[in-house]
């Protein structure tokens, strides 16, 4: 769903150079890797396949680098999740756009639980 929305609302109407994608889903980060003129950035805390391993609360990135950001159920395993939106704010170009997803449920994350 989120690539379809992508495809059709996003990407017609916005110029995306560079593109940061933080636990990037397989199908997702095939169809972003292959956008034509986009400079694709995987991200992750520890996966080995991405290309840039990193803690979203202290991004390595420059201010205002990317057109993009796309975050799918990664803010709410996150205990300081105020300083990650934050992180995700300064390394977004002005007039950049950030598609972040979080579930909807009162049920405790797995880190609620520690």
């Amino acid at each position: 769903m989120s690539w379809l929305y992508i495809r059709q609302h996003i990407l017609p109407m916005h110029a995306i150079r560079q593109m940061l994608h933080i636990a990037p889903e397989e199908a997702l980060r095939q169809a972003f890797y292959h956008l034509p003129g986009v400079t694709y950035v995987s991200m992750d805390l520890d996966a080995a396949s991405v290309l840039v391993c990193a803690d979203a609360r202290r991004l390595p990135f420059a201010s205002r680098m990317f057109d993009f950001i796309y975050c799918s159920h990664v803010l709410e395993h996150i205990p300081d999740d105020r300083t990650a939106m934050r992180e995700l704010q300064r390394v977004l170009r002005p007039g950049g756009m950030a598609m972040i997803l979080t579930p909807l449920w009162d049920k405790p994350t797995f880190e609620d639980q520690m």
